[in-house]
Order: C-alpha cells, then structure tokens, then sequence
C-alpha cells in the first residue's frame, strides 16, 4: 500500500508542475514571441526501474517552437521572423536567442529587446541613433538606403536543447546554424504568443480531474493501510 501512496504522491506532484505550466501559457499568451511551454516526463516503463521519489525530478520543461501568427503593426521597430530563426540577442549574461521582435532603441542608439538586451548583426550590436532606417527580408539594415549591417538570424538542428530563460529569450550550448533561404524577416510586423486559450483551458481541466483521481487513490491506500494495521493490532489476522 505504501507504494500506491507512493505513486499517488508522484502524480500529484508531476500535475502541479504541469498546471504550472499551463498557467505560464496562459499568463504569456499576449507576449510577442512566446513559445507555449509543456512539462516532458519519462514513459511508464521508465518508472518501474528507477525510484519513484526521483520521478518528479526527471521531468522537464520544453518548448512547442512552431511559429505564431504574424500582426501587422506598421511599427518600424517591430520585427518578425517568416520561416524558422532566431534573432541574437547580447546581455551582461551572456548570449542568447528569440523570436520576440518588439525591439527598442536605447539611451546609445542601439537596438535592443523589450528588456534591454542587444540585438547583433554581423558586426555586432546595430546601431540606428535617432535615423530613420528599413530592414529588408533578409535582414539588411538601410539607413538613408544604404547597407550599414545585418542581422544575424540563426537557427538550431534541434531546438529541443533550447532552455527558455523568460523575457522570450533562449539559452543553448548549442552551435548555432545559418537560416535556410525559406526565412525572411518582415519589418512593421510582431509574431504572437503560439498558446490558444482554448487548448490550455482543455490542458487544466484535464490536469485538475486526474489529480483528483490521484487524491481519491491516496485515500483509498491510506484507508485500506489503516485498516490492516488496526487488524494486526487487534490480533485479527
């Protein structure tokens, strides 16, 4: 009995990381870029021969990558990839990667994320000052139609090994790879959040009946557990 309160336990655990989940997704749903986040355990038959106390802890929080509806904004600064890629981001903790394209200019004219990280070109941070400037689709910066950088757009083979960090910035060992010709960047336009509403309302009444399912176990355990040892004890066994 005390293994079935023990797996219990564990499956309540393991939907509290999910509902935690579900509750970023939907917190995050109108953050440009946002990339719905599900929470990836091990198979049943894993379970079996590994402790059961340690399940919780094999499980990780991964990214769905496929890509969100493009708005258009007609905002200059707004900046979104067709295609699969990445926009490089530099910050004092080193580098990163997103899709979030509501860029800003700061106090040394460079162009830089929602929160303040700097976005690279092939010749390191772009800088715009107060001119007016386009951005092509691939990614070439004009100023007064002349080519002053690019952007550095990259990809990864398995973007599975991309850790979200918040803010809609990704962190990877990984090398990064050149686009594919199929990517081009789309000035004026900002990429949506890929969560539906609909889908992670589903996910927690899903979550929220199996852990009453695995409550209800627990009880049931406890009770059975209590009553044999009430017997033993009474000398009835």
């Amino acid at each position: 009995m005390l293994d079935a309160i023990t797996a219990a336990q564990v499956a309540m655990d393991q939907d509290q990381l999910k509902m935690q989940a579900v509750s970023q997704n939907i917190s995050n749903m109108h953050t440009p870029g946002y990339k719905r986040q599900i929470i990836a355990g091990s198979g049943f038959d894993e379970h079996l021969l590994a402790n059961l106390e340690n399940a919780s802890k094999r499980m990780q929080v991964s990214s769905i990558h496929e890509q969100g509806t493009l708005t258009q904004t007609l905002r200059p600064l707004d900046l979104a990839i067709s295609g699969s890629g990445y926009f490089q981001v530099q910050t004092d903790d080193g580098l990163f990667y997103t899709r979030r394209g509501d860029f800003h200019i700061n106090e040394q004219g460079l162009l830089t994320t929602a929160s303040g990280g700097l976005i690279l070109g092939n010749s390191g941070p772009i800088r715009v000052d107060d001119n007016q400037f386009a951005i092509d689709k691939l990614g070439n910066v004009l100023i007064d139609n002349i080519k002053v950088d690019q952007l550095s757009i990259v990809n990864f083979t398995d973007t599975r090994n991309l850790d979200y960090s918040g803010s809609g910035l990704f962190k990877t060992q990984d090398t990064p790879q050149p686009i594919n010709g199929s990517s081009h960047i789309m000035q004026g336009f900002v990429e949506q959040a890929n969560v539906k509403s609909i889908d992670e309302m589903m996910e927690m009444v899903k979550i929220s009946r199996h852990f009453e399912s695995s409550q209800r176990i627990m009880r049931m355990a406890d009770a059975l557990m209590t009553s044999a040892i009430n017997q033993l004890g009474e000398g009835n066994v």
